[in-house]
């Protein structure tokens, strides 16, 4: 499969657009590239754009239309006939864009098409806009046009909501050059199953655009591939692999916390994963399955096709040899002053960059891809950089030379900061997460009835859910132990005083700001549990 990552996860940092595709470019395996318009273009001449991804080895997948602006009342179906005919003229706009590119198609979302209040639309009236705008548009395009769909955000009511209803509108509209672009977690928040939609339009040749990510279905998560719903993941893709589906795979996943490059990583690993199983499988067993109608035989199925998963070379990968590979490249240990790692990435100060192999680093099996930033040598490995740390660490360690396992004071302020947050934070996300999730579902069923406050079960569901907060400054104590080269233990230990009952008994009554005194010296006593900076602060000092 041909994919594109998502350009705007890179330009989190930084802003510059030619910066992304250079980054983007030096990831293996990612060859396009989505352009948001008129956003990207803003800044940017085309041929710029042009010239700089042809530079990086990109090209250009698809356009997708972003309206702004005058456009939050409606696009398309607005009832302000300037505004609708504006919504039109971007999109040719953007048509000519696709093509001085070479893009593959021109992607529309209306998101602002819709409504919020009953009483609100004349529906039909705004159907035969929506319908003539798109006969506009294609009659225009030389590209291909995509209707993306979405159940609601920006409206709490989207007008094109359903798979449904975009048949309805490709039907309407009845233009060879008008398809449909699938978004997974879209399709999720209408509780429509994607593999489903897949195959209605993939057998309809109706299938223009595919947008990967993952949820939980209620709302637009961006989650990386497979690690919410990889059952419903497994199988959209036999429906694409059934129809031989040729354009670029887009992830449109959405990093906040994590590093976009690595979870680009995860997403093409995941791919591979699932693509290896679905081979090994084979489509036509699969399909046999599926003609059975039979769930036992289908439960079966997903038994087998997750245990060749996990019986994956990636599950089983030599990281001692990764290790090796990547010393034997950065110059030898006696080149390496100062080595850390964050979430994905192995990080290195050198003393020396021109003994740096930097081809035969990025060959080695394991690395993802490699960045010379901020005075650092960061080898992008992926959120299993900790196995390969643990067999990294002794080969340098044990050559005798003199190595520091702490950040280089010439890497950037905010480079620092970022990589200390997500070196302390990335070990705990699991349990934060899974308990949140607990959380929510305890207070829904407590809405719903089916638990009631103060009995047994809802004190333990409450205390199983709420405990990682509680001691979350014992944690983020172990952790950050680690991360600043300190016993975790230790670290652990410092913060569990503060959350000591006796402890937190001195405040008494008065508690945050009451007085104490220890040795003579006076101690203004605060309430630490659930908090955060204190402990990282205690243990970065």
């Amino acid at each position: 499969m041909k994919y594109a990552t998502r350009i705007n996860s890179f330009l989190r940092f930084d802003s510059n657009l030619l910066n992304a595709f250079q980054s983007i470019g030096a990831i293996e395996g990612v060859d396009y590239v989505d352009l948001n318009y008129p956003e990207h273009f803003a800044d940017y001449d085309i041929e710029v754009i042009k010239a700089k991804m042809e530079e990086c080895g990109l090209r250009c997948n698809a356009i997708n239309l972003r309206f702004r602006d005058k456009y939050i009342g409606g696009e398309f179906g607005n009832h302000e006939p300037a505004i609708s005919q504006d919504a039109i003229n971007l999109c040719r706009e953007a048509a000519d864009a696709c093509r001085k590119l070479g893009g593959n198609q021109m992607i529309i979302w209306l998101g602002f098409d819709g409504f919020d209040y009953s009483f609100q639309i004349d529906y039909v009236s705004y159907w035969n806009r929506i319908v003539k705008a798109f006969r506009d548009v294609c009659d225009y395009s030389k590209v291909p046009v995509s209707i993306e769909y979405k159940p609601y955000e920006e409206r709490s009511y989207a007008y094109i909501d359903t798979m449904g209803l975009t048949r309805m509108i490709l039907n309407a509209a009845d233009r060879e050059n008008l398809g449909v672009t699938l978004d997974y977690c879209h399709m999720l928040m209408k509780h429509e199953n994607p593999a489903m939609a897949t195959d209605i339009f993939g057998r309809a040749g109706k299938l223009y655009g595919i947008h990967l990510n993952d949820g939980y279905g209620v709302m637009d998560d961006g989650l990386m591939i497979g690690m919410a719903t990889p059952v419903k993941m497994l199988e959209m893709l036999f429906y694409l692999k059934k129809y031989a589906f040729d354009r670029a795979v887009y992830f449109d996943t959405f990093p906040i916390i994590e590093d976009a490059e690595g979870e680009c990583a995860h997403n093409l690993v995941m791919m591979k994963l699932m693509n290896d199983a679905l081979e090994s499988v084979g489509q036509e067993k699969i399909q046999s399955v599926i003609d059975a109608n039979d769930a036992l035989a289908a439960a079966a199925l997903v038994r087998e096709l997750f245990c060749t998963m996990g019986g994956n070379h990636y599950m089983k990968r030599d990281w001692e040899a990764t290790a090796k590979g990547i010393l034997a490249a950065v110059g030898g240990p006696e080149n390496i002053s100062g080595m850390t790692h964050c979430a994905t990435r192995l990080r290195l100060n050198l003393r020396d960059d021109s003994k740096c192999d930097d081809a035969a680093a990025k060959e080695v099996d394991g690395v993802v891809n490699t960045v010379n930033s901020a005075g650092q040598y960061q080898v992008l490995i992926g959120t299993e950089v900790p196995k390969l740390y643990e067999k990294f660490e002794p080969l340098v360690k044990g050559s005798g030379a003199e190595v520091s396992t702490s950040t280089s004071s010439d890497e950037g302020i905010v480079s620092r900061i970022f990589s200390a947050i997500s070196g302390v934070f990335a070990p705990l996300l699991p349990a934060m997460a899974g308990s949140g999730i607990l959380r929510g579902l305890l207070i829904l069923a407590v809405q719903l009835g089916l638990i009631t406050e103060g009995t047994g079960t809802y004190t333990i569901l409450y205390t199983l859910s709420m405990s990682v907060f509680y001691f979350l400054p014992v944690l983020l104590g172990f952790s950050s132990g680690k991360r600043f080269g300190a016993s975790p233990y230790l670290s652990a230990l410092i913060c569990a005083c503060l959350l000591y009952p006796d402890f937190i008994g001195l405040m008494g009554d008065a508690g945050n700001g009451a007085m104490s005194e220890f040795f003579g010296i006076p101690v203004v006593l605060m309430s630490y549990n659930s908090t955060v900076i204190p402990a990282i602060i205690a243990l970065r000092v």
